[in-house]
This record gives C-alpha cells, structure tokens and sequence, in this order.
C-alpha cells in the first residue's frame, strides 16, 4: 500500500522553497491530480520506477519533457521560458523531498 504525506507546507530550505513554488506553479496540475498518467506527489509506489532510473533521468524528463509508455510530461512543466534548468531542478528535487517524508513520515 503506498504510503502518503500531506503537502502544502513551504520547506525552509531556499533550495527546496524554489523548487515548492515551481512547483506549485507548473508542475502540481498533473502531479497532484494523475493527468496525463504522471505520478501522484505523494504517491511512493507510483514514483519507485522513476527514481530506480536516477535522479539525473528524473532532472532530463523535467527539463526537455518526456513521452512515453508510462505518461507524458511537457518541457519545463509546459511553461519552458518561465523558469532555469537549476529551478527545475528544484521542482525536482522538492518532489525527492516530499517522497521521502512519505516514506518516513516526520513525528
């Protein structure tokens, strides 16, 4: 059964701040809701695949986009000239972040 933490708190990391707010702004639309089969933020079991193939394979989908048998996801969440590869990587990062505390929720 996967296991699911609640979002929506801003981390205080800077790092992490960006990457919540890039992602609140253009990648939340289909990793909050499954559209266009993306996996669901706080859905471990639907990341494990992603994450067996690297965090340098998940930064690549993010910035030039991915389609293919598992989903689509359009270059830089579908605004590409709205953010920096680095704030993308953010977005990412951000997503390993929240991923892990589903995993192993904080007390």
């Amino acid at each position: 059964m996967p296991r699911s933490y609640p979002t929506g708190e801003k981390p205080t990391d800077p790092h992490l701040a960006k990457g919540y707010e890039v992602y609140r702004e253009g990648c939340m639309g289909c990793h909050d809701s499954g559209a266009a089969q993306a996996p669901v933020l706080t859905n471990s079991d639907e990341w494990r695949e992603r994450i067996d193939k690297g965090k340098e394979t998940l930064y690549r989908h993010a910035i030039d986009g991915y389609h293919g048998n598992s989903g689509f996801c359009p270059p830089k969440g579908g605004s590409p000239g709205s953010w920096s590869d680095d704030e993308v990587r953010a977005a990412v990062d951000y997503i390993m972040f929240t991923l892990a505390r589903a995993v192993t929720p904080e007390e």
